[in-house]
């Protein structure tokens, strides 16, 4: 059973996100108003997963340092997306957008079930996405102020499309505002290959080379998806295919 405290000021915030957590059968949780109260309360216990409020606990440097707390993964909770890079800098496992999703919820927690956060060098493998792993492509969207969050391990492939891109995945796509080289820097380049100035696709995904009616070229993924191939990546995309056949 994984242990969870969440730390926020606001009460109806603290108790929608404790009443989320409950619906995981196998998650503990308690939630107080601030580090200072725990203080006040000598409270000890050891949690497996903090969720801290950006702006009303004080500061999350009191998390992290919290002799208690000091151990655990740290998920940061903000209605702003630009707090993300404050929690990210304090060590914070994850960020979570408020109000978060059940889905966004979950794949937090998964994260920690499977490891990360509570480990030596957690911090870091927030910034590489290491194969299999599920972790969230975030970024602020500059024309909405909202953030966009991806599943990393979700996508398939990335198209431009007008003045964004297109995100794939088995499900369909979703248009973002964010530029085709920005989206490739935020994810793995061990899993996803530029097939073209245009696109770029996960290696994992790739099935097969061809030219369509045209004459232009093609690559066929495991979902049936066709990707514009630049001629003059051919080649790499063809000696991918064929490491990924052995």
């Amino acid at each position: 059973m994984i242990r969870c405290l969440v730390l926020d000021a606001d009460p109806l915030d603290r108790t929608m996100l404790v009443d989320a957590l409950k619906r995981h059968m196998d998650v503990r949780v308690e939630s107080w108003e601030s580090v200072s109260a725990l203080i006040l309360a000598r409270w000890q216990s050891a949690p497996d997963i903090v969720f801290a409020d950006v702006r009303s606990t004080e500061s999350l440097s009191a998390v992290v340092t919290y002799p208690a707390l000091s151990t655990c993964a740290l998920i940061a909770l903000s209605a702003v997306p630009g707090d993300a890079v404050r929690a990210f800098d304090l060590g914070a496992t994850d960020f979570l957008l408020k109000p978060t999703s059940q889905r966004r919820l979950a794949i937090a927690i998964a994260r920690v079930r499977a490891g990360a956060g509570t480990q030596p060098g957690a911090r870091e493998a927030n910034y590489s996405a290491d194969v299999g792993t599920p972790l969230v492509v975030a970024h602020a969207d500059t024309a909405t102020g909202r953030l966009q969050e991806w599943i990393a391990s979700d996508i398939e492939w990335v198209m431009s499309h007008a003045k964004g891109t297109r995100i794939y995945t088995k499900e369909g796509f979703v248009a973002s505002s964010l530029s085709l080289a920005r989206v490739q820097n935020s994810l793995d380049a061990r899993l996803f290959l530029r097939t073209h100035r245009r696109a770029l696709a996960k290696v994992t995904c790739m099935k097969s080379l061809r030219r369509d009616s045209s004459g232009f070229w093609q690559l066929e993924l495991t979902s049936g998806a066709l990707v514009p191939v630049g001629k003059r990546r051919t080649a790499l995309v063809r000696a991918m295919l064929t490491v990924a056949a052995r």
